[in-house]
């Protein structure tokens, strides 16, 4: 890992170097650094548009948290110049200070109040308002839901489910929508005799599906 940031600044560097090119790899060349900028510049859209309006659909907006649009242009100005043959080093302050706008207000703030983002912290939340008691979770198995529900939560598949709703322990059911066939067939009639606390969508970005869950509690 620490090698990484050094071969990037190397090959920046190298790529930001004059020198005598025969025609192929000069077109090559503006072929990669186009490519470059264009990432760049469609990243920095994405963000510049997208960032400020999370918050308002799925939490609260502050006037703050428009620092990542602003940042936004500023990548896109820099884009802009580069594409237009100004030196690379030039344009480096821009990039820098876009990324220092668009980064840590994203990361600190703007994200983690995306409660789509994090099922854990809604179960949490939910089970919060309920008598105590362990929870099993089907179809859902991060780390997070461990440590905000307690270490005893069991994350298994529908069969081992089953059998850990038949401990008085475990009280709450965490079933994805994708596992309650499974666990209906496993299970003819449980799911009638459980209480739904709440049915709500979520998304696991760690690997980019879409999540819907049902909350059971024992009666």
């Amino acid at each position: 890992m620490p090698f990484f940031p050094a071969i990037a600044i190397l090959t920046a560097v190298g790529l930001g170097q004059p020198a005598s090119l025969s025609p192929v790899v000069g077109r090559l060349r503006r072929l990669w650094t186009g490519l470059a900028v264009l990432l760049w510049s469609v990243g920095a859209l994405i963000l510049t548009l997208g960032l400020p309006f999370l918050p308002i659909q799925f939490g609260d907006f502050q006037l703050w948290y428009l620092l990542p649009f602003i940042g936004g242009l500023l990548v896109l100005r820099g884009a802009w110049k580069l594409w237009h043959d100004l030196p690379p080093l030039s344009v480096l302050p821009m990039f820098l200070l876009g990324a220092l706008l668009i980064f840590p207000p994203s990361f600190a703030a703007i994200l983690p109040r995306l409660d789509i983002a994090w099922p854990s912290r809604e179960v949490a939340g939910l089970l919060r308002q309920q008598p105590p008691g362990e929870l099993v979770s089907v179809g859902f198995s991060e780390p997070s839901l461990a440590f905000l529900n307690g270490t005893r939560t069991k994350m298994v598949n529908v069969q081992g489910a089953v059998s850990a709703l038949k401990e008085s322990d475990f009280r709450y059911l965490l079933l994805e929508k994708r596992q309650k066939q499974q666990f209906m067939t496993l299970a003819p009639g449980q799911l009638d005799r459980l209480q739904l606390i709440k049915s709500f969508a979520s998304y696991n970005y760690s690997k980019g599906k879409r999540l819907n869950f049902e909350l059971y509690a024992k009666p």
